[in-house]
């Protein structure tokens, strides 16, 4: 089970990558965003709040298996969050910076494509399709078409939490 959880995303190193991602996603709403957006304003939020839970989640982990104990069914969970999580970031990023964003090939926009492929390594929710259609479903809002995103939602309707992303 230690094997599992080390490839599970036990590492000190993912909570800081997630830990600046956020704060730079706080930096980019205090730049571009516009505070009557409120729905926006609270996926940055959720952002900032997943990355430090996050964190906190890694740290107790580290600190249970320095003791001694086993991980569990934790891990994999953790693994789900933080490939799922990735993505809702960059998406929140991408969604600040505007339709043309996405085809800038700037830092946010490879970070997003690199999100994507998040859940495929991390072995657990990895249905490259389901990710292709997301994928797809956001240029299809990019290029104001009419689409329905993968989860079957209008585009353009945005779940109030992460966690249902």
């Amino acid at each position: 089970m230690s094997a599992t959880g080390n490839e599970r995303g036990l590492t000190l190193r993912s909570p800081g990558r997630f830990l600046a991602a956020a704060d730079r996603l706080v930096e980019l709403w205090r730049t571009v965003g516009d505070p009557a957006d409120t729905a926006l304003r609270d996926r940055v939020a959720d952002a900032v709040i997943g990355a430090r839970a996050y964190h906190l989640f890694t740290a107790a982990s580290a600190s249970r298996f320095a003791a001694g104990a086993a991980l569990g069914a934790e891990s994999s969970l953790n693994k789900v969050f933080w490939s799922e999580y990735d993505i809702a970031l960059h998406e929140t990023a991408l969604d600040l910076l505007g339709p043309e964003a996405e085809a800038a090939d700037g830092p946010w926009a490879e970070g997003y494509v690199f999100a994507l492929a998040g859940p495929v390594y991390a072995g657990t929710n990895g249905d490259p399709a389901r990710h292709h259609r997301r994928a797809a479903a956001r240029s299809a809002r990019r290029d104001g078409a009419d689409a329905v995103s993968p989860h079957g939602r209008a585009a353009g309707v945005r779940p109030a939490r992460w966690t249902r992303c």
